[in-house]
């Protein structure tokens, strides 16, 4: 997937942070995305790849963790706000590897019937395309 918008420059044609240039190479980032990104400038990142928790598979022991959420769509909500984060630290020319898996519902209250798929991923996709991102393909 590629950020809505352009937002800051490249590093081959144009304008970008001045933080951009000290960044640490080939560096892992550990710890809650949603408050790591805030130490990245903005048009920094040429690539992400992630996996962030499947909705309602695992508990981390985080209060405040992604996918124990009490539907569906709010899994899909907290992952668009995580979305908007990336956009914001992503080269305009960057791109962003999303790997999501599915589950399947327990309860009606989880977003569907029980024992039917939640068709998360596919809800992901949609909603970040609502918020203007361009999905180049989807890998099975």
């Amino acid at each position: 997937m590629q950020p809505p918008t352009q937002l800051g420059g490249d590093l081959q044609s144009g304008p970008q942070s001045a933080d951009a240039t000290n960044l640490p190479r080939n560096t892992i980032l550990i710890g809650d995305v949603r408050e790591r990104l805030a130490d990245l400038p903005a048009a920094s990142v040429d690539t992400i790849i992630t996996s962030p928790s499947y909705y309602g598979v695992r508990d981390y022991g985080h209060e405040q963790q992604l996918g124990a959420e009490p539907d569906v769509d709010g899994w899909v909500d907290g992952l668009r706000l995580v979305a908007r984060d990336l956009a914001r630290v992503l080269r305009p020319h960057g791109s962003l590897w999303l790997n999501l898996g599915d589950s399947y519902a327990r309860r009606q209250a989880e977003g569907a019937t029980p024992k039917s798929l939640l068709l998360g991923p596919a809800r992901v996709a949609l909603a970040l395309l609502r918020d203007g991102w361009i999905l180049r393909n989807e890998v099975i």
